[in-house]
């Protein structure tokens, strides 16, 4: 039988999953999850007629690979028709989302029932845990009655925990909170307040971006400077020498031309080469520093290791010498970093990372710690560790890798950290990493 079929988009993942997979999620990530989410009722709410979702939770959010959260699940979804009633049947969502309007007999949804069960989406993705309120009344010991409670004070816990930048979207989810559905806002004002601040964050990304781009052509400005002056003395050094041999010449009429050539092989000869004559030496053209033979390329031991290791990553910042992640016969040093001061050609150990096979790499002027062994919960890690001197102690300070790697590639590139491929580990088994993180 020929039946139609419907095709749809792979979907890796569920926000209840990754929430539970990931101990941190970066900040701008839970932005885009709520975003696509408002966007997402924003063309339900606004079809004509409404389509009412009605079992909104994280469980019906769906990611794709690229970490695009897509509303799905429409199973109990109804289409309000202005001529139809609104009442229908009780309870039938995920019931830590549900509006308390669905609880009483013979309900009435609207659009304003998905609106707070967004509020909810919203208190789980940015606390990282599911959002399960309190009871509805509670005994006052000050009075000795049992007071009921509103719906923000049965969320007073995850609401508190929206800091930092989060701590924006506060007052948004109350008013998404609110007992009365009409007082809510609409699910259009919720997707324009937050696009509003997600403009704002990305206007200070760019702004940001343009800073470091202008500081980056400063620098390259300076570094061009000084290699035009580096070019301009270079020429006058061998302007000098040849004005040397010219008056060497001046005083030896009998200087063969073969020997002159010997003497200095960066000049032209020119003219007659009869013995009377005076040779005529003339600067060739500028060449690159590195092959105008006043510089010797060649490799040089900077100094031993304090241990023997294998495959090992280095790192430089302010003349150290960062080295870890090695293996080695010594199985202490495995997890230790060891810094190389090139000024006193002196080694020193820094406190153990508790990272075996992290990669070691300055990340905005901190030396960090990425990936490999940890040590204390003995397996893979996504775990990004920060030395911090004051405290001579390795701490968080950087967002984890959304997964466990061993031995990643890792470069920067202005405000932009990069970690590309690397092992995990499934079933004691190795598995190669074909993708590629970045770090805002």
């Amino acid at each position: 039988m020929r039946l139609p079929v419907m095709v749809m988009e792979m979907m890796v993942d569920s926000l209840t999953s990754l929430v539970d997979k990931h101990e941190k999620i970066p900040i701008h990530i839970k932005f885009s999850f709520v975003h696509n989410v408002s966007l997402g009722l924003c063309y339900l709410h606004n079809h004509n007629p409404p389509i009412i979702h009605r079992d909104l939770s994280p469980n019906n959010v769906l990611l794709t690979a690229h970490h695009v959260a897509k509303i799905s699940d429409l199973g109990v979804a109804k289409v309000i028709k202005a001529d139809s009633g609104k009442t229908m049947t009780k309870a039938p969502g995920t019931v830590d989302f549900m509006p308390p309007e669905t609880l009483r007999e013979n309900p009435e949804y609207g659009p304003p029932m998905d609106v707070f069960s967004f509020a909810g989406i919203v208190l789980h993705t940015f606390n990282q845990k599911w959002p399960h309120p309190t009871e509805l009344v509670q005994y006052d010991h000050k009075t000795r009655k049992m007071v009921a409670l509103s719906e923000v004070e049965r969320r007073q816990q995850y609401l508190d925990k929206m800091r930092g930048e989060a701590e924006v979207l506060r007052p948004l989810v109350e008013e998404c909170l609110d007992y009365d559905p009409a007082v809510r806002p609409t699910i259009t004002a919720v997707c324009e307040r937050i696009q509003q601040k997600t403009e704002i964050d990305q206007l200070r990304r760019e702004n940001t971006q343009k800073g470091l781009e202008n500081n980056h052509l400063k620098t390259e400005t300076k570094q061009q400077k000084f290699e035009i002056n580096h070019l301009k003395y270079g020429n006058d050094q061998l302007k000098f020498e040849v004005d040397q041999l010219n008056q060497q010449l001046s005083s030896t009429r009998t200087v063969p031309t073969q020997q002159v050539a010997s003497q200095l092989n960066r000049v032209t000869l020119g003219g007659p080469t009869t013995k009377t004559s005076k040779l005529k030496i003339e600067a060739p053209p500028l060449m690159p520093a590195l092959t105008s033979g006043r510089y010797h390329i060649k490799w040089t031991q900077l100094a031993n290791l304090p241990a023997q290791m294998c495959r090992a990553y280095v790192t430089v910042q302010d003349k150290k010498v960062y080295v870890a992640g090695g293996n080695s016969p010594v199985v202490d040093a495995m997890h230790q970093v060891y810094v190389y001061d090139v000024n006193t050609d002196h080694w020193d150990q820094l406190p153990p990372s508790g990272h075996y096979y992290g990669v070691p790499y300055i990340i905005g002027g901190k030396l960090a710690i990425i990936g490999g062994w940890l040590h204390a919960v003995k397996n893979w890690t996504n775990k990004v560790s920060t030395f911090d001197e004051t405290s001579q102690t390795w701490t968080p300070h950087y967002p984890d890798l959304l997964s466990a790697r061993n031995r990643p590639g890792v470069v920067t590139h202005l405000e932009h950290v990069i970690v590309a491929g690397g092992v995990k580990y499934v079933n004691n088994t190795p598995v190669v990493q074909d993708d590629i993180e970045v770090l805002n």
